[in-house]
């Protein structure tokens, strides 16, 4: 090769290399820049990712905050209708109550009134209407007078039971029935032993004793009376059921008498 063409040809190799460094430079200018630009991008997402979980936490504490006030509206919810359950069940054992007092209050006025049309106040041995005895069943001992202390025994006892005094009433018609076990006004003894029972809430006492009445004097004048007692003492109990079917039998084995009478307007007011 020429001399000349040496001369020519180590300029160009120079510049070639020139132009080799610079773009050598240029590409790592470019690399850092890039470098730069995705440290710049993580670091940006890495502050909206932890933006992202405040916001998240944020949310998380509203649901549960969400889910507590649901609970305790529910909650509120659940003792409001608590206490209006409580409430309606108050009235209905109030309504109850008054019923039952009605009721008890409307058998002590008809017996009331049953005892002052009776002969003797309610104690002696007046019969039952003539019309309302069957007529294969005379009204029994009604031609006999009581016997010697009879009366005076029995008025002392019947005594104790209108001044209220039931626990002596029930002692002093028991003592009778020990005296006088055949007596006129035994049956009549044995139905105020009842009633005298009631007035005390022994309910399943008075019970048993209008059921021996009725076994051992089914002809009494008592005998109306002591089964209407019987059903009486059965609402006492709450034996609704019972006292109801004890009343239709007061209404169909004695339908002219006053306890038939009491015992269908007792059964109008259990419908």
């Amino acid at each position: 090769m020429s001399h000349p063409f040496r001369r020519l040809l180590l300029p160009l190799v120079l510049l070639a290399a020139a132009g080799s460094a610079q773009a050598g430079i240029f590409d790592d200018t470019e690399a850092r820049k890039m470098i730069t630009d995705l440290q710049r991008q993580v670091t940006d997402l890495q502050q909206q990712n932890q933006a992202l979980a405040d916001r998240l936490g944020k949310l998380e504490n509203r649901v549960d905050n969400f889910k507590i006030a649901n609970l305790v509206s529910q909650l509120d919810s659940q003792n409001d209708a608590l206490a209006k359950l409580r409430g309606q069940l108050e009235v209905l054992e109030y309504n109850v109550e008054q019923t039952q007092k009605r009721q008890k209050d409307l058998y002590v006025d008809l017996d009331s009134r049953l005892r002052a049309v009776e002969p003797d106040g309610g104690g002696g041995g007046g019969t039952v209407p003539a019309a309302t005895v069957p007529a294969d069943k005379p009204a029994a001992t009604a031609d006999k007078a009581p016997a010697a202390g009879e009366q005076a025994a029995y008025d002392a006892a019947f005594g104790l039971y209108k001044s209220g005094n039931y626990v002596g009433a029930a002692a002093g018609f028991k003592e009778f029935m020990r005296l006088f076990p055949d007596g006129k006004l035994a049956s009549n003894a044995q139905y105020w032993t009842g009633m005298s029972l009631t007035a005390q809430r022994d309910y399943k006492g008075a019970i048993a004793t209008q059921q021996k009445l009725l076994a051992s004097w089914p002809d009494s004048n008592k005998a109306p009376d002591a089964l209407f007692n019987i059903a009486a003492n059965q609402l006492e109990q709450g034996d609704k059921k019972a006292a109801r079917k004890t009343l239709e039998d007061v209404v169909a084995k004695y339908p002219l008498t006053p306890a038939a009478d009491k015992a269908k307007h007792l059964l109008g007011s259990l419908k």
